[in-house]
């Protein structure tokens, strides 16, 4: 990890909101480092043409921002060791978030969604709003 201001986690849906111009995309241009897990990153390929076509925003443009994140993608091989702790953390709230939920607590950072599945887990969870206010904007 950088020496910047903070680190955190993406979850899929701040990435979607990021890729089509929504709020979180606000906050890339901050000093920040952006992790995420192979297997979100393949969650935001599959639902971005859906997403671009709720925001009437081309998926060529998505793809651009998507790009320009510059986000870090981790592999399940490098979280592996956290996989049960998060199974038994959020594994019955929602199996998807397992993932993303074992990178967070392998690099100890804060994770950013805006699902509230996170609430109540002994990680810190900044919701976009709640990111953005910490980055000052």
């Amino acid at each position: 990890m950088k020496n910047l201001e903070i680190v955190v986690v993406a979850d899929a849906n701040v990435l979607l909101s990021a890729a089509v111009g929504k709020a979180a995309h606000k906050a890339f241009f901050k000093p920040i480092e952006v992790y995420t897990t192979q297997h979100t990153y393949n969650e935001l390929i599959k639902y971005l043409p859906a997403f671009c076509e709720m925001f009437n925003v081309s998926e060529e443009d998505a793809r651009d921002q998507i790009e320009k994140l510059q986000l870090v993608v981790k592999n399940k091989s490098f979280y592996k060791a956290k996989l049960v702790e998060a199974w038994e953390l959020i594994g019955k709230r929602d199996s998807k978030d397992v993932d993303v939920l074992a990178l967070t607590l392998k690099l100890e950072v804060p994770i950013w969604s805006n699902d509230n599945d996170f609430k109540g887990l002994p990680v810190k969870r900044y919701t976009t709003a709640q990111f953005l206010k910490k980055l000052g904007m």
